[in-house]
């Protein structure tokens, strides 16, 4: 499943740490609705 992602390692609690303070900041007041994937670069179809 590594092998699969564009990161090549898997996620940790802290990967989220920057869009969680970013999603909950004013620097986000102009976002709705939005998708934020954080991923690493993972791809399931």
């Amino acid at each position: 499943v590594i092998d699969s992602r564009a990161l090549q390692r898997e996620q940790v609690p802290e990967d989220l740490t920057g869009a969680c303070v970013f999603l909950s900041s004013p620097e986000s007041d102009f976002m709705t609705g939005q998708y934020v994937a954080v991923n690493g670069g993972d791809c399931f179809s």
